[in-house]
């Protein structure tokens, strides 16, 4: 007994409080205890697993489990070292990039085509025509002598017009460049 209160004496001494409580964790119940010196020698003299708690308790750096641990539990062990992965950033950034640009031409070129078809239908619906087109048959653009847009029925071939294209009308009423 005289052992165990000088362990005891020896830890109270790096307290607060050193001559009257002890602060533990009681492992076995998962909840923080705070007694007296007196009530935890008594108890350690009655209970050999509650006196283990402080007098068998293993140091820090020991695992009860070593082979069970994701990295090295003793001084031999690999060093654990962190791997560079700045080559695989740079390289998947590259790949990403790629595909960005990819898509971003994609865009570029669909956009292009929009801005064709609109500016088309724009010509063609601002021409001078005295007829309702009818959607699938192909209609040809031209200038008059005047400088003026108009639409006909009148392939290229039967007239001298000044020929600008040939286009279609679909269902949506857009008129599409053939």
């Amino acid at each position: 007994m005289e052992k165990e209160y000088n362990k005891y004496i020896e830890f109270s001494n790096k307290l607060e409080e050193p001559d009257f409580y002890y602060h533990i964790e009681d492992l076995n119940e998962n909840v923080v205890r705070v007694m007296t010196i007196d009530e935890f020698i008594s108890r350690s003299n009655q209970d050999e697993k509650f006196k283990n708690i402080w007098f068998d308790k293993k140091p820090d750096n020991v695992a009860d489990n070593p082979g069970l641990l994701p990295y090295g539990s003793n001084v031999g062990a690999p060093a654990i070292r962190i791997e560079n992965i700045d080559g695989w950033k740079q390289i998947n950034a590259q790949k990403v990039n790629k595909q960005f640009k990819v898509k971003y031409e994609e865009l570029k070129e669909e956009y292009q085509k929009l801005i064709e078809e609109f500016k088309w239908n724009e010509l063609v619906y601002s021409a001078k025509y005295n007829f309702e087109p009818i959607i699938g048959e192909p209609y040809h653009l031209y200038y008059n002598k005047n400088g003026d847009i108009f639409l006909s029925l009148i392939s290229p071939t039967e007239w001298k017009y000044d020929f600008i294209a040939t286009f279609q009308m679909d269902s949506n009423n857009k008129w599409n460049k053939i």
